[in-house]
């Protein structure tokens, strides 16, 4: 007998802040486009999405279609003179503590509102890390409502990003960082270290997507 699966949509709030004077904002499409390069941003976004989307089905589903990735392209933000933060070594990135509140207005809006917002960055962001007591570099990270993704490359939407965007959307469940021990013998997406060999997802992210499917659809997913 064949069992009928509903699809769980986490909804995503797409905030673009790449640097104005290489974007074209308005074109005969509609389309939000990178002017020298052709590349239309959203396209670009979406597949980053779906690669995310389909190790979530695989690792926590079975390879059964249960979750989707659902974009809401929301607003193309002008980051104006942001703040940024210089160290000894020359970091020079912004500085998203300062500038924190003015994505909490960006997002305040009840028209604009969804699951979860995720801020694509250019260039590199700083934030204060609680557990080292000082600013470090990112290239994710979650607060609130919201995640956060460094030096994204819309030419070249790799497996790393839909990784990075996993490992945040776990934080996002009020996941912490798999136990490093375990990480020195799987690359579990939990991990604190992300890179392209991180697709195993370990029993508590599979246990949150899991849960998420439940709230969302009052059906339990039992694995094969």
């Amino acid at each position: 007998m064949l069992t009928f699966i509903l699809a769980a949509t986490l909804e995503i709030g797409v905030y673009y802040t790449f640097p104005a004077e290489t974007i074209t904002l308005h074109n005969r499409t509609g389309a939000v486009q990178i002017e020298k390069q052709g590349l239309n941003i959203e396209t670009n976004i979406q597949k980053m999405l779906i690669e995310a989307q389909n190790l979530v089905n695989k690792e926590a589903f079975g390879e059964r279609k249960a979750v989707e990735l659902k974009p809401k392209f929301i607003k193309y933000w002008r980051v104006e003179n942001p703040s940024a933060y210089h160290d000894k070594n020359r970091l020079h990135a912004i500085d998203l503590d300062l500038v924190w509140s003015d994505f909490i207005a960006l997002t305040a809006a009840k028209e604009n509102k969804s699951d979860v917002s995720l801020l694509l960055f250019s260039s590199d962001v700083v934030h204060f890390n609680k557990e080292l007591g000082r600013k470090t570099r990112a290239s994710g990270f979650h607060r609130l409502d919201m995640i956060v993704l460094a030096n994204y490359d819309l030419a070249n939407p790799a497996t790393r990003y839909s990784l990075t965007l996993n490992h945040e959307i776990g934080h996002y469940f009020n996941l912490n960082h798999t136990d490093a021990e375990e990480c020195k013998k799987i690359y579990y997406v939990m991990c604190a270290a992300i890179s392209s060999y991180n697709t195993v997802f370990d029993k508590t992210l599979k246990k949150a997507w899991r849960d998420f499917y439940f709230a969302r659809t009052g059906q339990r997913f039992q694995p094969r």
